[in-house]
């Protein structure tokens, strides 16, 4: 097939156009529980596709995504507006980042020899109010943070729970303080100029910022916009975390995969 597109049904009612390249395609597909029909459509040919999803039904080990917001914060992360930007729009990102985050890791177990993908319980992500101060948490570093915020994580839901539960835990309240003209674009200042940006993971908990939020897609429809987002990062106002891209489909590629680093220890 010689086509530059392909056109993609799902079930009935949501159709994607999706570019070829080099005769090959990838779209991200949301199934419905139960039955789904899939149709190829390219030149006057249609393919179908029937995929059956089945919800996982065992809750004997899970994943708990939780939005960390600190005493005296708002719940909103960093963005260049302050719209769309609350906490009921992280939580959004979060829960859809982590079902990316499942079908990546679902596909390397296959990739890797399993017969199945494997795939964990996802709960719904959930806001945590810390007792620590937003000017405490952006004043110490992540391995103190860390241990404080774990700290309080075991005396609220206690031991027992997460000795089967994996708690993925974002801080709302992350700050990038900007580069000024006279400060040089660089990893070291970027670093320096940036508060409450945790990239951590071990036991029950993986711990990260929310400062490339502003980059992250909610939906699936918004997946391969946000990776060739080429948008330039104000790093007046923004972080930029992209490995020296400067964009913003860099900024949520590496978050992204700085998430499923973390979740994986």
């Amino acid at each position: 097939c010689e086509e530059e597109f392909v056109e993609i049904v799902i079930n009935e009612d949501c159709i994607n156009i999706m570019p070829i390249f080099n005769k090959q395609f990838k779209c991200l597909v949301e199934l419905n529980n139960g039955d789904n029909e899939i149709k190829l459509r390219y030149s006057d040919v249609e393919k179908v596709l029937k995929l059956r999803y089945e919800a996982v039904d065992t809750v004997n080990y899970d994943i708990q995504p939780i939005y960390i917001i600190p005493r005296g914060h708002d719940g909103s992360y960093q963005s260049m507006t302050n719209d769309g930007n609350t906490s009921k729009d992280a939580l959004t990102k979060i829960n859809f980042a982590l079902q990316l985050v499942a079908s990546v890791l679902g596909t390397k177990f296959i990739e890797a020899g399993s017969e199945i993908g494997k795939r964990f319980v996802l709960n719904d992500c959930q806001v945590f109010d810390s007792s620590l101060s937003v000017d405490h948490v952006r004043s110490i570093n992540q391995f103190e943070l860390y241990d404080a915020l774990a700290d309080e994580l075991v005396k609220t839901y206690g031991k027992d729970v997460a000795k089967k539960r994996k708690y993925v835990a974002f801080i709302s309240c992350t700050q990038f303080l900007g580069l000024t003209e006279n400060e040089e674009y660089n990893y070291v200042n970027i670093k320096r100029k940036t508060l409450a940006n945790p990239a951590l993971g071990t036991g029950f908990l993986a711990l990260l910022g929310s400062g490339s939020f502003y980059s992250w897609p909610s939906k699936v429809d918004e997946v391969q916009e946000a990776f060739l987002n080429k948008s330039i990062v104000d790093t007046r106002f923004l972080l930029d975390d992209s490995n020296y891209r400067k964009t913003y489909g860099g900024n949520f590629a590496t978050s992204l995969g700085s998430l499923i680093h973390e979740m994986g220890h």
